[in-house]
């Protein structure tokens, strides 16, 4: 819940608002620490009436919450607008910022399944996942997991390589992921296709990339090749535009 004080919506400040001071974070039921939690609601403390601020560091908060196992983490946001003022009439206390955390217990990873067309695609997709049991469960960990078996996958010629959560449940005996996916065809590079040489011959710009044909697809050594033509010199610029 994001409230919007209406003394912010329509306050024109003066001289004597100018000065007045930052607002404040309180919190409540986290295992965070309040420094960790002003470094992640820096932004909106700094600007109180930026609601796309303030719903970013939230989204961080529950983030973090949730790949450190809290997956049933909530958080609520209220803004208290009160001035206090001293004796000469100035504010001697900016807005606060008040967030209600409920962590909610927490879920270890108790299985992790695979499936795919055959014990091959699974096999390489474990191997690369490299993920383990019995840890805290985290989306965040399995994801860039995922990202990186798909990466390497397609550097070691697969580029049509998918993976994906199918299935991720938690209850009091813990969490539960079922991952699908296929390797795909494995892909030979049959030839390259140069666009644009003007002056310059194929040949040199052939050389200049190094060696691709009959060599199985990598992402990595197609990027590789086009930093080394864009080395030579000779180009304004150069760009890798996939498989064809």
């Amino acid at each position: 819940r994001i409230v919007v004080p209406a003394l912010f919506a329509g306050l024109a400040l003066g001289p004597a608002w100018a000065a007045a001071p930052a607002a404040r974070l309180e919190t409540g039921g986290s295992s965070l620490t309040q420094r960790h939690l002003e470094g992640l609601f820096a932004a909106p403390l700094r600007a109180p009436r930026d609601d796309a601020s303030l719903l970013a560091s939230l989204a961080a908060l529950l983030a973090e919450l949730q790949d450190a196992g809290h997956l049933d983490a909530r958080a609520d946001a209220t803004w208290d607008s009160a001035m206090v003022r001293s004796q000469g009439g100035h504010p001697a206390r900016g807005p606060v910022l008040r967030i209600a955390i409920d962590e909610g217990p927490r879920y270890r990873l108790m299985s992790l399944a695979i499936d795919t067309p055959g014990a091959t695609d699974s096999a390489r997709f474990a191997a690369d996942l490299d993920l383990a049991t019995d840890v805290w469960a985290s989306p965040g960990a399995m994801t860039r997991a995922i990202e990186r078996a798909v990466r390497e996958a397609a550097d070691h010629g697969h580029p049509y390589a998918t993976l994906g959560v199918s299935v991720f449940r938690w209850d009091s005996g813990g969490a539960r992921v079922r991952l699908s996916g296929a390797l795909g065809p494995m892909v030979t590079v049959a030839g390259v296709r140069i666009e644009g040489l003007r002056t310059t011959r194929r040949s040199l710009a052939e050389r200049g990339m190094g060696r691709l044909t009959g060599a199985p697809f990598s992402e990595a050594a197609a990027a590789a090749a086009r930093e080394r033509l864009a080395r030579l010199g000779l180009f304004r610029a150069v760009e890798y535009r996939g498989l064809e």
